[in-house]
Protein backbone atom coordinates (compact mmCIF):
# COMPACT_ATOMS: atom_id res chain seq x y z
CA UNK A 1 0.00 0.00 0.00
CA UNK A 2 1.34 3.48 -0.75
CA UNK A 3 0.38 6.16 1.30
CA UNK A 4 1.57 9.62 0.20
CA UNK A 5 1.62 12.95 2.53
CA UNK A 6 3.33 15.84 1.77
CA UNK A 7 4.63 14.55 -1.80
CA UNK A 8 6.81 11.88 0.25
CA UNK A 9 5.83 8.25 -0.50
CA UNK A 10 5.26 5.59 2.16
CA UNK A 11 5.11 1.98 1.02
CA UNK A 12 3.59 -0.30 4.16
CA UNK A 13 2.10 -3.64 4.27
CA UNK A 14 -1.18 -4.35 5.93
CA UNK A 15 0.08 -4.29 9.53
CA UNK A 16 2.12 -1.05 8.91
CA UNK A 17 -0.76 0.77 7.62
CA UNK A 18 -3.51 -0.15 10.60
CA UNK A 19 -0.58 0.31 12.64
CA UNK A 20 0.19 3.81 11.69
CA UNK A 21 -3.59 4.81 11.45
CA UNK A 22 -4.03 4.04 15.03
CA UNK A 23 -0.69 5.84 16.73
CA UNK A 24 0.17 8.08 13.66
CA UNK A 25 3.74 7.12 13.62
CA UNK A 26 6.19 4.84 11.17
CA UNK A 27 8.08 1.98 13.34
CA UNK A 28 10.84 -0.13 12.36
CA UNK A 29 9.47 -3.26 13.45
CA UNK A 30 5.71 -4.28 14.60
CA UNK A 31 5.02 -7.69 16.38
CA UNK A 32 1.45 -9.35 16.61
CA UNK A 33 1.14 -10.15 20.25
CA UNK A 34 -0.59 -13.12 19.64
CA UNK A 35 2.28 -14.40 17.43
CA UNK A 36 -0.29 -14.58 13.93
CA UNK A 37 0.44 -12.46 11.43
CA UNK A 38 -3.06 -12.52 9.80
CA UNK A 39 -4.29 -11.13 12.55
CA UNK A 40 -3.70 -7.29 11.94
CA UNK A 41 -5.78 -5.68 14.47
CA UNK A 42 -5.15 -2.71 16.20
CA UNK A 43 -5.30 -4.02 19.58
CA UNK A 44 -2.35 -7.15 18.35
CA UNK A 45 -0.02 -5.00 17.17
CA UNK A 46 2.79 -3.13 19.10
CA UNK A 47 6.14 -1.43 18.55
CA UNK A 48 9.24 -4.14 18.88
CA UNK A 49 12.70 -5.03 19.45
CA UNK A 50 13.89 -7.11 17.34
CA UNK A 51 14.91 -9.34 20.42
CA UNK A 52 11.14 -9.25 21.61
CA UNK A 53 9.48 -10.12 17.92
CA UNK A 54 11.92 -13.51 18.13
CA UNK A 55 11.23 -14.07 21.34
CA UNK A 56 7.48 -14.50 20.79
CA UNK A 57 7.10 -17.09 18.05
CA UNK A 58 5.55 -20.24 18.81
CA UNK A 59 8.88 -22.33 17.19
CA UNK A 60 10.54 -24.49 19.60
CA UNK A 61 14.28 -23.47 19.67
CA UNK A 62 17.39 -23.19 21.86
CA UNK A 63 17.04 -27.44 22.60
CA UNK A 64 19.77 -29.60 20.76
CA UNK A 65 21.12 -33.29 21.42
CA UNK A 66 24.34 -33.36 22.48
CA UNK A 67 26.01 -36.08 20.67
CA UNK A 68 28.47 -36.48 23.56
CA UNK A 69 26.67 -37.43 26.41
CA UNK A 70 23.11 -38.17 24.55
CA UNK A 71 21.66 -35.78 26.11
CA UNK A 72 19.34 -33.04 25.11
CA UNK A 73 20.91 -29.26 25.85
CA UNK A 74 18.49 -26.53 26.44
CA UNK A 75 19.76 -22.05 25.89
CA UNK A 76 18.03 -19.28 25.08
CA UNK A 77 19.81 -16.05 23.54
CA UNK A 78 19.21 -12.79 25.32
CA UNK A 79 21.30 -9.60 24.20
CA UNK A 80 23.42 -11.78 21.90
CA UNK A 81 24.76 -13.95 25.06
CA UNK A 82 23.48 -17.29 25.30
CA UNK A 83 21.85 -18.09 29.08
CA UNK A 84 22.08 -22.22 29.21
CA UNK A 85 19.76 -23.65 30.84
CA UNK A 86 21.05 -27.13 31.60
CA UNK A 87 21.48 -31.02 30.24
CA UNK A 88 18.14 -33.10 30.23
CA UNK A 89 17.53 -37.13 29.23
CA UNK A 90 14.63 -35.59 27.17
CA UNK A 91 13.74 -33.56 24.71
CA UNK A 92 10.35 -32.59 26.70
CA UNK A 93 12.35 -31.71 29.84
CA UNK A 94 14.37 -29.73 27.58
CA UNK A 95 12.11 -27.89 25.79
CA UNK A 96 9.79 -27.27 28.75
CA UNK A 97 12.59 -25.64 30.28
CA UNK A 98 13.35 -23.47 26.92
CA UNK A 99 9.48 -22.51 27.04
CA UNK A 100 9.26 -21.81 31.16
CA UNK A 101 12.61 -19.10 30.60
CA UNK A 102 11.17 -17.86 27.31
CA UNK A 103 8.15 -17.19 29.06
CA UNK A 104 9.40 -15.27 31.93
CA UNK A 105 11.84 -13.01 29.40
CA UNK A 106 8.36 -12.08 27.78
CA UNK A 107 6.65 -10.96 30.93
CA UNK A 108 10.17 -9.05 31.71
CA UNK A 109 9.96 -7.31 28.40
CA UNK A 110 6.07 -6.52 27.99
CA UNK A 111 6.84 -4.37 31.40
Amino acid sequence: MCIRYDNKAMYLLGHQFIYYLKHNKEVDLIDHINGNKKDNRATNLREASKQLNALNTNKTKGVYLDKRSNRFESGIFLNDKKIYLGKFDTYEEANLAYLNKKNELLTKMKK
